[in-house]
């Protein structure tokens, strides 16, 4: 039962890798790093709807999906702004959901934690 969730846990390092090369893309703070994010964004997702989640996080799966929907919406809509307005958009939709990620991501930790220990 222990190997479900060990598999849960890496399959999610390996995506939340893939978050934080999106992050440094935005961070980078030019036009093209931005846009450089969308197809990344759609695989992250894809990604995260792929995975099973154990029963014991799976609202917390479902947020995260919803979470990175929602991270892709704002950094989508940055990219059809005006040049002058994509980076500050894009930087400030990546503000906003990233913590809402790690708050997801620190629950579903906490939850498996235990589980993995026995």
């Amino acid at each position: 039962m222990t190997n479900k969730y060990l598999k849960y846990a890496e399959r999610l390092h390996s995506i939340g890798d893939l978050i934080v090369e999106i992050s440094n893309l935005i961070q980078i703070g030019s036009i093209e790093s931005v846009r450089a994010t969308e197809e990344k964004f759609d695989y992250a997702i894809a990604s995260v709807k792929d995975v099973k989640p154990p029963e014991e996080v799976n609202k917390e799966h479902n947020e995260l999906v919803n979470a990175l929907r929602m991270w892709n919406l704002g950094n989508k809509q940055a990219n059809g702004m005006k040049s002058e307005h994509i980076v500050i958009n894009a930087q400030a939709a990546m503000l906003k959901y990233q913590s809402v990620i790690e708050g997801i991501t620190d629950r579903i930790v906490q939850k498996l934690k235990p589980l993995v220990q026995n």
